[in-house]
């Protein structure tokens, strides 16, 4: 069994966290979906935006070098049950 279809579950699970995350349609910091996609959440949610989920980001502050995330439209998609 290869490295990647052993991680593929957990993978998958962190992307499923970072998508029900997401799907409030809120702004949320890299920190927050770090938080619950791990160290890797925010490639889950480039993921996302792959799968067709249309996902904007801002900064929060000017001069900041941070960002906020936005999910602005949600696919039909299997990780949230529909």
């Amino acid at each position: 069994m290869s490295d990647y279809q052993m991680d593929r579950p957990r993978l998958a699970t962190a992307k499923t966290k970072v998508a029900r995350l997401m799907q409030d349609q809120r702004w949320h910091s890299a920190a927050a979906i770090r938080r619950v996609g791990g160290s890797e959440g925010l490639r889950r949610m480039r993921e996302l935006r792959k799968d067709g989920w249309k996902i904007i980001k801002r900064r929060p502050a000017e001069d900041s070098g941070s960002w906020e995330y936005r999910a602005t439209w949600i696919t039909r998609s299997p990780l949230l049950g529909r």
